[in-house]
């Protein structure tokens, strides 16, 4: 286990600080489906302090066993000994980078680092896609044709043609200024989301731009261990969103967020210390769309009643994350004719973690069908998210449980109370 003093000093400090009490068993949702030691934190622990001390070499069990954690924060959340479950995850998996990334994972980060050719890719793609998967008889989604990697029960949202991002608004002279950051969901899958942030900034007498050379947030490399070319990434966004003069910046989607706020101060600590006070001043203009709009725009009118039941599912890199929870609860509540019901274990993973539901579909099924579950027995009509990937994951889980629910942005449920 090649690693540098500091990082070993930060392995000893934080694996030191886990007293083996097991409150991780009673929170972890890949725990709770395979029921198995080696898959719960203090499990990953005392095998990564095996390695420390060599009594243990890398093995495929060991890459298997970094592999199954959605990086939900909440061992991390509820760990009364304030251990780092999370960052000593992913920095495992860092530390074993040539061992854990496969070539899949390595080919796809290669092609996001190459934001322009990874543009006209999708582009491509989205010309070709009905040749590669079909629509489903509700036009929720698409679901591929071939065993092509994916699973062929997954509902999957369909690549938008061309980029968000190089939509830019018209500009109305508001009374204050904001860069939206899309990320790569709302990019090239989620239109509609994108759409509807920017309908209520402009709503709010907010100026919106859409900074053009903004790429990646970089958590799917970050936390699949490439966290050197997760830098890369958050250099280029860093130079691209203090470019622009603004008041703040916008960002809908958990993981961007997360990302611009606090991440990218870590990782530019780490892989570009001439960046760090730019990252710095950045993070501290980021909001979430819902805090934005609670601390800038709620003069506004909602004038056109919903009239539906409405639940709320809390992502992992909002609630845990960023801390931030009831701000589209309040959002959601004042919305005129919804009706709002809490639904059981809100906080809890629904399954996605990004990539983890393409590799372990089965697995973040069963997690998935435990949140649907959940969110049924709200007698909801529609089930609200603040992150895109959550929206893609839920209504797969909605459509493979036969609900008659539709899972929503909580930007698009606002967009739609607001007159035409």
């Amino acid at each position: 286990m090649n690693q540098t003093k500091d990082q070993l000093d930060f392995w000893q400090a934080e694996t030191i600080k886990c007293v083996k009490c097991g409150t991780c068993r009673s929170v972890c949702p890949i725990f709770e489906q395979l029921d198995h030691e080696t898959v719960v934190a203090r499990g990953k622990i005392s095998l990564i302090n095996a390695m420390l001390e060599g009594k243990q070499d890398f093995s495929p069990r060991m890459k298997e066993v970094l592999g199954l954690c959605l990086v939900c924060k909440r061992c991390t959340a509820n760990c009364p000994g304030g251990v780092k479950i999370d960052e000593i995850v992913t920095r495992a998996r860092t530390a074993f980078e040539t061992k854990t990334l496969s070539i899949g994972k390595r080919a796809a980060f290669r092609l996001v680092r190459s934001h322009s050719f990874f543009n006209t890719l999708l582009r491509t793609g989205a010309k070709f896609q009905n040749l590669f998967f079909r629509r489903d008889k509700d036009k929720q989604g698409m679901y591929p044709r071939l065993p092509v990697g994916i699973s062929r029960r997954r509902l999957l949202a369909p690549i938008a043609s061309h980029s968000f991002i190089g939509q830019q608004p018209r500009r109305i002279n508001g009374k204050m200024k904001v860069a939206f950051y899309a990320g790569c969901m709302i990019n090239h899958i989620y239109h509609d989301i994108g759409e509807a942030v920017v309908k209520v900034l402009k709503a709010g007498q907010v100026d919106v731009i859409i900074p053009k050379r903004q790429v990646c947030c970089g958590t799917p490399l970050s936390t699949s261990g490439d966290r050197s070319s997760a830098a890369e990434l958050a250099a280029r966004n860093i130079e691209a969103l203090t470019a622009v003069d603004v008041d703040a910046v916008v960002v809908a989607c958990a993981s961007c967020g997360l990302s611009l706020k606090k991440e990218f101060v870590e990782l530019c600590s780490e892989y570009k210390p001439e960046l760090v006070e730019k990252a710095k001043t950045l993070s501290e203009k980021v909001y979430d769309f819902s805090e934005f709009y609670l601390k800038y725009l709620t003069d506004l009118k909602l004038e056109t009643p919903v009239n539906k039941k409405v639940t709320y599912h809390d992502p992992c890199h909002l609630v845990r994350g960023q801390g931030v929870s009831q701000e589209p609860r309040e959002i959601v509540k004042s919305i005129p004719g919804v009706d709002f019901v809490e639904a059981k274990d809100a906080d809890k993973c629904c399954g996605s973690g990004g990539s983890f539901s393409l590799i372990h579909y089965d697995l973040s099924t069963a997690i998935n069908d435990e949140k649907i579950a959940n969110l049924d027995q709200t007698g909801a009509e529609i089930s609200i998210t603040s992150c895109p990937a959550c929206k893609m994951h839920i209504n797969d889980g909605l459509a493979r449980n036969n609900s008659g629910q539709q899972a929503k942005h909580v930007a698009e449920l606002l967009a739609e109370t607001l007159l035409k």
